[in-house]
């Protein structure tokens, strides 16, 4: 019988507590062989939200359109925000954020483990209480080659995976010997143009493009994004996507929205301190400007 073209391993881990040394070592040898890791990774997601959004809250109003970006490092972080009429970028301390800290700290471990070299960098984006996620197709987080982002961890915190959910297949299945894409899966790869995505209704958006859902899925999904777990893979390994359950309307996050957190590891940072705007620009490629992650 052939094999599965889409099958993966998924790997369970408890990441409550930083994991010890041979722990991390072996998740992070399961996630270069090809794995998504399913870790259990607070008892409290309420309280990383209610965080999250006290961080926000001092400085703008979270019901209204925004990005948040927090960047931590071994010795430092810092909140970068924007609205349409307002932004900034202003140091924090982790320490305030105890149950945020904690994913960090966690992270911060399986990041050494697989990259022993490098000095910590996360990246982090919030998305809180979101009743809109879309356009939904297959891609991978970073946004430029060689990968700038190592290791990705999407954390389930309010309903995460009720509605929308994540779905994972790896690289070498969309892909030719050569590394370029297959063209068969293009259908479920953007090609529409949606700049003006955020004017667009969801029905919109799929008038021009039809998005993933359940139904067009390419194979059954064997993961699950559940409120206090995470799950991780090497961003290099896998394209992903948000996808829409069967028989479940995006309309529904009107009355029961959901929170997640993206966490990606950055790559190429070689100092303990955060980096300036250009240094970091020049690791996640855009050379002489700061990080474009969560823009609005």
């Amino acid at each position: 019988m052939a094999a599965d073209p889409f099958g993966f391993p998924v790997v369970e881990a408890d990441l409550r507590q930083p994991p010890d040394s041979a722990t991390a070592a072996a998740l992070a040898a399961h996630l270069r062989a090809g794995a998504v890791v399913d870790a259990r990774v607070t008892d409290h997601p309420r309280a990383v939200v209610d965080e999250i959004l006290a961080l926000q809250g001092a400085r703008f109003d979270p019901a209204r359109r925004h990005f948040t970006e927090i960047l931590a490092a071994e010795r430092g972080a810092s909140l970068g925000w924007g609205t349409d009429d307002a932004h900034g970028l202003d140091p924090i301390d982790l320490s305030a954020s105890p149950h945020l800290a904690g994913l960090c700290a966690a992270a911060d471990r399986l990041d050494r483990a697989l990259r022993p070299a490098e000095h910590l960098l996360l990246s982090i984006t919030p998305s809180m209480r979101k009743a809109r996620s879309f356009p939904r197709f297959y891609h991978q987080d970073s946004p430029c080659r060689p990968h700038c982002y190592d290791m990705v961890w999407d954390i389930g915190l309010e309903r995460p995976g009720e509605i929308l959910d994540v779905h994972f297949v790896p690289r070498a299945a969309f892909e030719r010997a050569d590394g370029t894409r297959d063209p068969r899966w293009d259908p479920l790869f953007q090609q529409a143009e949606f700049a003006d995505h955020y004017a667009l209704t969801d029905a919109q958006i799929d008038a021009r493009q039809r998005q993933i859902r359940g139904e067009t899925l390419p194979a059954p999904s064997t993961t699950r994004l559940r409120a206090g777990r995470a799950l991780i893979w090497i961003d290099a390994l896998f394209y992903h996507t948000t996808w829409l359950r069967h028989g479940r309307a995006l309309t529904a996050l009107e009355a029961d929205p959901r929170s997640i957190v993206i966490l990606r590891a950055i790559r190429g940072h070689h100092s303990p301190d955060l980096p300036t705007a250009a240094a970091l620009g020049r690791l996640v490629g855009f050379a002489g400007e700061g990080s474009t992650v969560g823009a609005p």
